[in-house]
């Protein structure tokens, strides 16, 4: 752990943790750090990547980086291998006096140190952390035997930030008290210049997200094809990883438009920046997992693409409605509906003022309701920051 005077910080109160420091597909977690920044105590996380430039006091909460899914399954051993005595040293050594936690997920496994310090405690939760059920693509459960009640338990003593509406949905129904939920959007910031939207030759279409089946990028694949069987001239990018990319790998080496999709994998947010700022349609096909029983949460992409001013073109599932008005900022298709998608796609890259319309429209909605510097207050007012 690094010394927590070693930086000179005012009134540094807030102990924040989360999973790991560097997760191309979190930088929203970041976005949160920057906007406690002079607040925060320590920064914990399972993996501290010593050396990293955080800027602030940090703490490794396990034991083992590896094999903790198996052994975390024997309570015996979890004081142990999650340290609860170091962490609680260290919270104290540092003078936090409130504890962020990012994803319900960890805030169940330090239960027993939040019991112990007595500490106000406020869970961020993205999505599949509030899923008991969730499974991975082998039909196990995900979650360890027991989650359920352990979130259920915890949703009576501690706060929740919901990312969306659908999210705080779930826990309401789950039994969270009324006033244990609160919502605040993820914010993203506005970029300086807006994409300009004239008429090319051909358009460049950008699918952002993690390769999972409930973000189901098969189904853009197979919609762009449709579209270029329609007359489409563009092509398709998709940045992430995820277990469904040698599915989606392999279907792109057979396919007849193979040749115009690109599938560039894990991405930093500035690589994401440099290609939504050449990027005339965003689009993202959201549907319940079919294996995992994933839902979207909200979708952070999106309005990174709207922020850009991108129109999009998605589908209606999980809080993805939350983000984009259909007609206005750009579509909302049916989820499982390739189809449409594809009639989407084509209608905006063959009318680039509709593009600038929908474009503008989305981002003047993520200037009024999901920017960063709105997130950073809202934030700031339910940690009771000041």
């Amino acid at each position: 752990m690094s010394d927590p005077t070693s930086r000179s910080v005012a009134a540094p109160r807030v102990l924040f943790m989360m999973p790991n420091f560097k997760s191309y597909s979190q930088p929203w977690i970041y976005r949160m750090i920057r906007a406690l920044e002079g607040e925060i105590a320590l920064v914990a996380a399972g993996d501290t990547h010593e050396g990293e430039p955080i800027g602030f006091p940090t703490h490794e909460l396990f034991a083992l980086r590896r094999g903790r899914r198996v052994i975390g399954r024997a309570p015996i051993l979890r004081p142990w291998l999650y340290r609860y005595d170091a962490l609680e040293g260290a919270v104290r050594e540092s003078g936090a006096d409130r504890v962020l936690c990012n994803f319900a997920t960890l805030a169940v496994m330090y239960r027993p140190v939040w019991m112990r310090l007595g500490l106000p405690v406020f869970v961020h939760v993205h999505g599949y952390d509030i899923l008991p059920d969730l499974r991975d693509y082998s039909g196990n459960l995900v979650h360890p035997a027991g989650y359920r009640q352990s979130l259920v338990e915890l949703t009576q003593e501690a706060r929740f930030i919901a990312n969306s509406d659908f999210t705080a949905g779930i826990l309401r129904e789950m039994g969270a008290p009324a006033d244990h939920v609160v919502r605040k959007y993820l914010g993203v910031p506005l970029p300086r210049e807006s994409r300009k939207h004239h008429c090319h030759e051909e358009v460049q279409i950008s699918a952002v997200g993690r390769f999972v089946d409930c973000k189901a990028p098969l189904k853009t694949v197979k919609a762009f094809e449709l579209a270029c069987q329609r007359g489409l001239r563009g092509r398709l990018t998709l940045v992430g990883d995820g277990p469904m990319m040698p599915e989606v790998r392999a279907h792109v080496a057979g396919s007849s438009v193979g040749h115009r999709i690109e599938l560039l994998g894990a991405c930093t947010e500035a690589q994401v920046n440099d290609l939504l700022s050449i990027t005339d349609i965003f689009t993202q096909h959201n549907e319940p997992g079919p294996i995992t029983g994933q839902r979207e949460a909200f979708g952070v992409s999106v309005l990174e693409a709207m922020a850009y001013g991108i129109p999009a073109v998605v589908t209606s599932d999980g809080g993805i409605p939350e983000t984009t008005e259909d007609g206005v900022t750009g579509f909302l298709g049916e989820p499982g509906n390739i189809e449409q998608q594809a009639d989407f796609i084509l209608r905006l890259a063959t009318d680039p003022e509709l593009r600038k319309r929908m474009g503008s429209a989305g981002r003047a909605r993520v200037a009024e309701k999901f920017s960063d510097v709105r997130e950073k207050a809202e934030l700031r007012e339910i940690l009771e920051l000041g």
